[in-house]
């Protein structure tokens, strides 16, 4: 990667709403809207913290980051680099719930989103109809 590559994906992260599960909605400032799935994080300095729903709720925008009370923020480049696009992000959600209705799979809904690790909805094979 050059360095017109790593100042191009530096953005800033303009807007955030925290939705179910650690997942927050993250609009750039490129009007990119993607997710970010926080769960596997919470089990580190200094975002333990953010383990409590009310807590991690309580994000906002400082300085073109995501920051909770308490001094805790998280680098804009993480942000973007490990989030989904949002057209990734609401097909694999469809997959969940669409294969999880389908196969009668209880519970899926706990699924950690990395068993959902699956190509691109266009190089998927289409679900058989049952």
């Amino acid at each position: 990667m050059n360095q017109t590559q790593v100042v191009q994906e530096l953005r800033d992260v303009v807007k955030v709403i925290p939705v179910d599960r650690y997942v927050l909605q993250l609009t750039f400032d490129n009007k990119e809207v993607k997710y970010f799935d926080f769960s596997y994080l919470l089990e580190t300095k200094p975002f333990i913290q953010l383990g409590n729903k009310h807590l991690f709720s309580q994000a906002f925008i400082q300085n073109g980051t995501v920051c909770w009370p308490g001094d805790i923020d998280i680098d804009p480049e993480i942000l973007y680099q490990k989030s989904t696009p949002q057209s990734e992000y609401l097909w694999r959600l469809d997959f969940q719930n669409t294969v999880g209705a389908k196969l009668a799979i209880p519970g899926i809904e706990n699924i950690p989103d990395s068993v959902f690790d699956l190509p691109y909805k266009s190089e998927m094979p289409r679900p058989v109809e049952f």
